[in-house]
């Protein structure tokens, strides 16, 4: 079985991510990785190019993102269905009305744990390593099954630290531990680039940043065998990320535009409404009778506009038009639909 990595973050994580969406899902298909969770830092910045590139590959994308949360660690969050999607949007969106007030640097965002706690439909958390027992329990209590703790292992010299804490946190809130290499790039070689955008958020240099750098390459995307290797100490942790990475079955190509019914009155569709108001514009047009090629013509129109699911538009072009000519606005339509005999 492949395994999932559950979070990586793309350059569209600002001054964070080293490698490109296109770059981590060719990386992940090369390694093995069934599922690849796309955790830009408090946005979904790299899900539709991660989207795109993965389209028909195989590879499975978990979307979510790794939300900046006031006085805790980031917790990463990943949408299981559409109602976790509209959760998503609404935690961004408060996030970014929030520090819009506050005047924080560009890029980041802040939640409230309580924040958080609230909007959890349709979403899991992962708790990445510094959260606080007593903040981990309110989400717990918010997410229930839902809530993971994620255990990275980089073969740096804070992994015994990292095993201790997602051991002893995991068991206090009893919440399974799921892995995870916290991924920021691709491959190793592009370390040196994570470490000069690491200078750049802290306005330092390479000489001066210290243990600020990273201490390796190893935050990149691991091939399975490797993986499975690294993280043997829990093997549970491996089968339960890949686990939670199948049941997030929302795909970016579950949405769908959908229009407003404010033009369309209650108990019919777009589409019944546009060819009432068509026929009582052609007897108002043509009141000695519609000529038959203008029958013709509409006939078409009409076919061509319920294929393409274009009724609404032409609905709300009416709205305002009819709502201009009551004001006395002069108005006038430009283009082939505004053209047509439909119009």
């Amino acid at each position: 079985m492949a395994y999932a990595e559950l979070i990586a973050r793309t350059g569209y994580s600002l001054l964070e991510g080293a490698s490109l969406p296109h770059e981590l899902v060719e990386s992940a298909l090369t390694a093995g990785i069934s599922h690849l969770g796309i955790m830009d830092r408090d946005g979904v910045y790299g899900a539709v190019q991660a989207h795109k590139a993965a389209k028909g590959t195989g590879l499975h994308l978990t979307i979510g993102a790794a939300l900046t949360i006031a006085d805790q660690p980031a917790a990463v969050v990943l949408v299981q269905d559409r109602r976790g999607w509209s959760r998503l949007c609404h935690l961004l969106t408060r996030a970014r009305e929030l520090d819009a007030r506050r005047g924080v640097e560009k890029g980041r965002a802040c939640l409230a744990l309580a924040d958080l706690a609230q909007q959890t439909e349709g979403l899991a958390c992962l708790l990445r390593f510094g959260w606080e027992q007593p903040a981990a329990a309110v989400l717990r209590e918010a997410f229930g099954k839902r809530l993971f703790v994620a255990w990275s292992r980089t073969l740096s010299p804070v992994d015994r630290d990292r095993l201790r804490w997602a051991s002893e946190l995991s068991a206090a809130i009893d919440a399974p531990i799921v892995a995870s290499n916290d991924v920021l790039f691709h491959a190793a070689h592009r370390q040196p680039l994570a470490d000069v955008l690491t200078c750049i958020r802290r306005k330092t240099t390479l000489h001066a940043a210290g243990r600020a750098l990273l201490p390796n390459g190893e935050r990149h995307l691991l091939p399975e065998a490797v993986f499975r290797a690294r993280y043997a100490e829990i093997p549970t942790a491996v089968n339960a990320a890949h686990e939670l990475a199948a049941s997030c079955t929302f795909a970016l190509s579950d949405l769908h535009y959908g229009y407003p019914r404010e033009v369309v009155p209650e108990h019919t569709t777009p589409m019944a409404w546009l060819v009432a108001l068509t026929r009582r514009g052609l007897a108002e047009r043509y009141p000695d009778g519609v000529p038959a090629s203008v029958s013709t013509q509409i006939a078409h129109e009409l076919e061509l506009i319920d294929e393409l699911d274009f009724p609404s538009y032409f609905l709300t072009v009416h709205d305002a038009v009819a709502f201009a000519r009551r004001q006395g606005i002069l108005c006038q339509g430009r283009g082939s639909a505004a053209n047509s005999a439909v119009c």
